[in-house]
């Protein structure tokens, strides 16, 4: 899920982790070394791609863990809510989608 940082509008990807799941965490990836994110930021979606609604709560974050190869930052994200303990469901049909224009050039 393309996500931002609320707080400081970092943006990244939001995605399951096998190694994190049994510990009930996915992890926010392609954040830059120098980005602004802090333990307890909310992460949203951020309707790039226009898969996704812009600014559904994914979770916050619980923990920076920098990456030496890469040069970049990832986050353990605690999602908002326990899928385990979900009964119900909103399901979202359709919405005006989000997209980017491209920047204009000067000739």
């Amino acid at each position: 899920v393309g996500a931002y940082v609320e707080r400081s509008g970092e943006i990244g990807v939001v995605k399951g982790d096998y190694t994190l799941k049994n510990q009930g965490y996915c992890q926010m990836s392609y954040l830059s070394a120098e980005s602004d994110i802090k333990v307890g930021d909310r992460i949203v979606s951020s309707g790039i791609g226009v898969v996704y609604p812009r600014g559904l709560l994914i979770g916050t974050v619980a923990e920076i863990v920098p990456d030496e190869a890469s040069r970049t930052l990832s986050a353990r994200i605690e999602p908002a809510v326990d899928l385990k303990d979900i009964s119900r469901v909103m399901i979202v049909k359709d919405f005006a989608g989000y997209t980017e224009e491209p920047a204009e050039t000067s000739k």
